[in-house]
């Protein structure tokens, strides 16, 4: 995994370890986020615009596009993928977590992490809804974002 090379990089004589990590991720980054939670050592994420349920967006999406969803658009070899590797409650439990969206998000509608949140029994959960923000990361987010960053990590 990506965090195992984070040591290595910055501390390449092994002078220091990393006692723990935090994620943030926008979009596919938020996507992203959601699969990191899982490893032991995040104990803090963010998560601006994110999706839990990649495969049932991707599925809408298409279907909402006239694509007809096959094989081909939706490989069977990937949605096993993101099953065993997508976020998992248990592994999720105990981390401090923030979920920002906006509400007019039609590329990464909000109904999929509010599906989500109540299966998870987070140390703390912020979760924000911001009115009249589409697919985008105003300064308020990203300052509400950086600042629970900094309280939790």
């Amino acid at each position: 995994m990506i965090l195992d090379l984070v040591p290595i990089i910055l501390f390449p004589d092994n002078h220091h370890q990393v006692a723990s990590y935090a994620a943030y991720g926008v979009s596919l980054g938020g996507h992203t986020v959601w699969h990191l939670l899982n490893d032991e050592r995040i104990t803090t994420a963010c998560v601006m615009i994110g999706c839990p349920s990649y495969t049932e967006m991707m599925c809408e999406r298409a279907k909402e596009s006239d694509i007809q969803v096959t094989d081909r658009i939706i490989p069977p070899k990937l949605v096993e993928l993101i099953e065993r590797v997508g976020p998992n409650p248990e592994l999720i439990k105990g981390k401090h977590l923030a979920v920002l969206s906006g509400a007019d998000d039609t590329l990464v509608p909000v109904r999929y992490t509010d599906a989500f949140l109540p299966k998870l029994q987070c140390a703390e959960l912020l979760k924000k809804t911001y009115p009249g923000v589409k697919h985008e990361t105003p300064d308020y987010m990203l300052e509400e974002c950086a600042e629970f960053l900094y309280k939790h990590f």
